[in-house]
């Protein structure tokens, strides 16, 4: 009888033995593959935001330089003995005009829009919504107003958050304009074309009271995270206005608060070149922050990124304790057949023929076991793959979460992009490259776990028993 088909008996006549390392190698092929299907997986997301915007960048005050230049300012001691360094004006926390225009001029931005901070104010000849369970301590009374230099750009309609109904969405030419909800519209009654009054939350019987003229109506989708507690900042009661009008009720007209400036760059340019463009105006960087609008996008793709690295630890630990699994496991193996060994030495069978004996029983079993795992390992691919892309999906959300807990009051969610699908597929290399791979573990744990009985003679093996 040759060499393989002893072999072959041996493998059918010990079914306890092949199905264990059966199992093994079944594991080890398995979890080989889809640690390789999942570095190269597709990450499907969708981002609301960056669909909507496309490609921006957004211009927003340092932090770190508006806390620098406060301590410049004088010391105002307040009447409990604390003290504390005030804005003068608006303009000391606003985005300057003269930097956004020379921004503007930068070849290959196509459109800007400016967005002033959200202001109180009180409504003159309307009523705001309320909900008499809402906890209104220390509410302002009044509505929010949104000034934009082109509504239609305002994150919360790009978003869908809200929807026009009635009307138009006020553009740069427009003047002493608003649009409100369809909540305040239906309750107070009024229609396209009325004129909506606001003054000074602070003093509404003695300030000035400035008009609006209702050019739209919209309908909420998505509610708009409020700034504090109290009806003053809900949804409903957020009103629109050109970009000039929110300065005017709350006493600082002439001295705008433009929050933000969001620069819209041609998708047909080199966006990368135009964003080193932009850090080359004649502007004082050290006062802003420029702020890639698809930068939640870029953070989840570089923590999605981290994918392939964790792939990487997998297949390496798939590759190192598979091995040492495999050469144990012939260890034992062999141990068990100690009285088979020496027979055949002693029947005048080399070494390196019981060798290969063993080596073509491992492959046996071995191809058997590659051969289904071609059936297993897509599903557990597909199922490792998700895993891992939720896990760092649910900690950049915890880590959104802390971002979103430390800037509270600013509402506008720049990026909305979240995973909706993940694909890892088994590709004919990967199949190729793991079942070299493992054919070439199993051969290596056999001749390893083997040196330490081959290295004996056959009187030496018998004696062992």
């Amino acid at each position: 009888m040759n060499v393989v088909k002893r072999g072959l008996y041996s493998v059918l006549r010990k079914k306890v033995k092949s199905i264990l390392l059966f199992i093994i190698v079944l594991s080890i092929s398995c979890f080989i593959m889809a640690a390789m299907a999942s570095k190269n997986a597709q990450v499907t997301t969708q981002d609301k935001s960056k669909a909507a915007v496309g490609l921006s960048l957004r211009l927003e005050l340092n932090e770190n330089d508006r806390k620098e230049r406060l301590l410049e300012l004088p010391i105002e001691k307040l009447p409990n003995g604390a003290t504390i360094s005030r804005s003068p004006n608006n303009e000391f926390e606003s985005v300057l005009m003269d930097d956004i225009l020379k921004i503007s001029n930068v070849e290959g931005i196509e459109s800007y829009n400016i967005i002033t901070g959200v202001f109180a104010a009180n409504p003159v000849n309307f009523e705001r919504i309320e909900d008499p369970e809402r906890d209104q301590y220390n509410d302002e009374g009044g509505v929010n107003l949104h000034g934009n230099l082109d509504m239609a750009q305002d994150i919360n309609i790009l978003n869908g958050n809200i929807k026009l109904i009635k009307g138009r969405w006020g553009t740069e030419t427009d003047h002493n304009v608003c649009v409100v909800s369809e909540e305040i519209a239906e309750k107070n009654k009024i229609k396209i074309g009325d004129l909506l009054e606001f003054n000074n939350y602070r003093d509404k019987e003695g300030s000035t009271i400035y008009k609006a003229e209702l050019i739209g109506i919209y309908r909420t989708s998505k509610e708009i995270t409020p700034l504090m507690r109290g009806d003053t900042y809900r949804t409903e009661n957020a009103v629109f206005t050109d970009l000039r009008f929110p300065e005017k009720p709350i006493g600082a007209e002439g001295d705008p608060l433009y929050q933000y400036a969001i620069f819209n760059i041609d998708g047909n340019k080199d966006y990368d070149r135009i964003k080193e463009n932009v850090k080359k105006a004649d502007v004082n960087w050290k006062r802003y922050d420029l702020i890639d609008n698809s930068g939640k996008s870029e953070v989840l793709a570089d923590n999605l990124g981290q994918l392939g690295k964790i792939s990487n630890v997998m297949f390496a630990i798939c590759i190192i304790s598979g091995f040492l699994i495999l050469f144990l496991n012939f260890i034992f193996w062999i141990r068990l057949r100690k009285v088979e060994i020496g027979i055949l030495m002693a029947l005048g069978k080399s070494k390196l023929e019981i060798l290969a004996q063993l080596i073509i029983e491992a492959s046996f079993i071995t191809l058997f076991s590659l051969l289904t795992s071609f059936f297993i390992s897509p599903s557990i691919s597909q199922k490792l793959t998700t895993y891992i892309v939720a896990e760092q999906e649910e900690q950049q959300n915890k880590i959104d979460e802390i971002n979103k807990a430390q800037t509270a009051g600013l509402e506008y969610d720049f990026s909305e992009e979240k995973v909706v699908g993940t694909t890892a597929n088994i590709t004919y290399k990967i199949i190729t490259n793991v079942s070299l791979l493992v054919i070439i573990m199993v051969i290596g744990a056999v001749s390893l776990a083997s040196v330490s009985i081959m290295k004996k003679k056959p009187k030496e093996i018998l004696s062992e028993i």
